[in-house]
């Protein structure tokens, strides 16, 4: 079995439901049970909607509108799962919220690169889930700007 699991999908942005479906998708990611919350917000989501330092969002919903306006504008946001199994993501450091955030951090300029994205246009978010046998973080990915 691999150290590491890594998922990617999307769903085509044309299609009619793509928009309210990856809407939908930032708001199980960041309320699921499993997810590792904020003090006193009810979810737990952070990311980049814009270059610049982590953020830590108001509300999931502002990340959810994001997502399904870059659907309605035709661009692709995809859905990923990056995943260990428990011992593996001990031997890597990888014991709570701050690691995975600088966990993801660290690596997106190369999935960016992955996938052919300029890292100053990818917008993403993320959120941990603290699951006994397989941590993870579930991220939604995409092109917030136009690439030049």
């Amino acid at each position: 079995m691999s150290a590491l699991i890594y998922k990617k999908r999307f769903f085509h942005p044309n299609h009619l439901k793509t928009a309210i479906s990856n809407y939908t998708h930032i708001g199980y990611i960041a309320t699921r049970p499993g997810a590792v919350q904020h003090a006193n917000k009810g979810y737990g989501l952070f990311g980049k909607i814009r270059p610049g330092t982590l953020q830590d969002f108001e509300s999931w919903q502002e990340v959810a509108r994001l997502a399904r306006q870059i659907s309605r504008e035709g661009k692709n946001m995809y859905r990923s799962v990056i995943s260990f199994q428990t011992e593996i993501a001990l031997e890597l450091g990888l014991t709570d919220f701050p690691d995975w955030q600088q966990y993801i951090e660290q690596h997106i300029a190369t999935i960016a690169a992955q996938n052919q994205i300029k890292i100053e246009n990818v917008c993403w978010a993320a959120a941990f889930h603290n699951e006994k046998n397989h941590p993870h973080l579930m991220w939604c990915f995409g092109i917030n700007r136009k690439q030049s």
